[in-house]
């Protein structure tokens, strides 16, 4: 599977390498630093955290009577650092086009899986009559209780891309592509946390809250590393900060977004694949 992968990335530029006889020009062009986050589309079970945190006090917890949904918070951070090169090939696609291989080295963290629980109950405690007008306030005690599991690891990836440019010599420019990754998974960890809440709710006070107490617990479990893999649609605006002075004409900002599908091994429970929408920005400085 690794060696497999590891010629998956360099496919975005193999079809160059048979153009001629002689290995095409590749010109050292630029450095570029992006940053950004990705949401993982991958569906999360309790069977999953049974088998990753073996030894919980919650994983057993009975959740019928809860409602269930996956974390809010966005699933993966990540900085890439890319070494572009233009590609000097006869093939163009259209006029004005030009073509590029950049090849990347991204660090992140990530949560592939997760998932919540959630559940709220009402108990009429106490009802209020006013003497002067009849009107009722009523006094709820409120309970809510919440569970959220989440499996977290770092991401060390390397990285391939063939890129074509439209308008690269204009101020603005759009590029497109393919890419592909292969990395290891780091500091891979379950954390299972616990919160409950008891408050009486007063309704005539605009749903304040009285006699709040709060409960929270935390678990942590240690997971084995592996590694993971991905296949990437590259889409990107690129726009050239200047068009007279030297160095403004040699800083880009750039904003890309990636429509992914991804593999991660978790050696507890095996190979997970999804899609994932990757969202970056960043500069990129010419040489």
């Amino acid at each position: 599977m690794k060696k497999f992968t590891w010629i998956l990335i360099f496919l975005p530029f193999a079809a160059f390498m048979q153009e001629t006889n002689e290995t095409p020009k590749l010109t050292f062009k630029s450095i570029s630093i992006l940053g950004g986050a990705s949401d993982y589309n991958t569906v999360s079970s309790l069977s999953d955290f049974k088998k990753l945190a073996t030894e919980s006090q919650f994983v057993n917890t009975d959740f019928s009577a809860f409602g269930s949904g996956k974390n809010r918070e966005k699933d993966a951070n990540f900085t890439t650092v890319y070494f572009n090169f233009s590609l000097n090939s006869d093939k163009k696609f259209f006029a004005s086009s030009e073509q590029s291989l950049r090849f990347g080295i991204s660090f992140g963290e990530s949560t592939p899986l997760s998932k919540s629980y959630s559940n709220k109950e009402n108990y009429r405690v106490d009802t209020l009559v006013s003497n002067q007008n009849g009107d009722e306030v009523f006094i709820d005690s409120i309970h809510q209780e919440h569970y959220r599991f989440k499996y977290n690891q770092q991401q060390v990836y390397l990285s391939s891309a063939y890129l074509i440019h439209t308008n690269s010599g204009s101020r603005f420019s759009f590029y497109a592509g393919l890419e592909m990754g292969f990395g290891v998974t780091l500091n891979a960890n379950t954390e299972i946390s616990y919160s409950a809440y008891n408050y009486i709710e007063n309704y005539y006070n605009k749903g304040a809250k009285d006699s709040k107490e709060y409960v929270r617990k935390t678990e942590s479990f240690r997971n084995k590393s592996s590694f993971m893999a991905l296949a990437s649609i590259p889409l990107g605006i690129d726009f050239r900060f200047g068009n007279r002075r030297a160095f403004w004409k040699r800083l880009h900002l750039i904003a890309e977004y990636r429509p992914s599908i991804y593999f991660v091994s978790i050696p507890e429970i095996g190979t997970i694949s999804g899609t994932s929408y990757i969202g970056s920005g960043g500069l990129r400085f010419d040489f």
